[in-house]
């Protein structure tokens, strides 16, 4: 029996279009990383297993994913503090080197101004990169423990993290100022 730990999923729930791949991702396939197995599987809603990928990218411990603007899918190779961007046909269309190797990333969003967004819980601090994996600012967070944290970006264009210490749910402005605490 193996051991499969799910840690993030995106559902397709649009078509993406791509201007560099062939075909598009399947509306409403589930894509679900699994750390153990450094890969990346799809399934159909109804369950069903339609293949992996991953492995031969250099994909390590690889944990949050979300679709980018183009229809690249982005995952967070945390165990090489990596982002790899796979095109429809699961190919790694190109890595990009994040944080100089350092700390551990694990979830990733795409920000309103298309601005890829990078939670790295144990240096707290959220990293805004290009898709060609420039840095162009870095938040740094409160003391607290973002460890099993999720990105979202509300409708005005801020960002909302969970810190679990406190129990709450940070809405940060993408200048790194936290405007309020939910749940306090």
């Amino acid at each position: 029996m193996s051991y499969r730990s799910v840690l993030m999923c995106a559902v397709v729930t649009t078509l993406l279009v791509s201007s560099s791949a062939a075909q598009n991702f399947e509306i409403n396939n589930i894509f679900v990383t699994s750390e153990g197995d450094d890969r990346v599987f799809e399934y159909t809603r109804a369950g069903e297993l339609v293949r992996t990928f991953g492995p031969s990218a250099g994909l390590v411990e690889p944990k949050g994913l979300a679709f980018g603007p183009t229809g690249l899918l982005w995952v967070v190779s945390s165990g090489t503090s990596s982002l790899i961007a796979f095109n429809p046909l699961g190919l790694e269309q190109y890595e990009r080197i994040i944080s100089g190797g350092q700390g551990s990333p694990s979830v990733l969003a795409f920000g309103p101004n298309g601005l890829i967004f990078v939670l790295d819980p144990g240096a707290r601090t959220i990293t805004a990169y290009t898709d060609e994996g420039t840095e162009v600012h870095q938040l740094v967070l409160p003391e607290g423990d973002y460890a099993e944290s999720d990105l979202v970006f509300g409708a005005s264009g801020t960002l909302f993290v969970s810190e679990a210490d406190a129990g709450v749910v940070l809405e940060v402005s993408l200048r790194g100022t936290v405007i309020r605490a939910l749940g306090e």
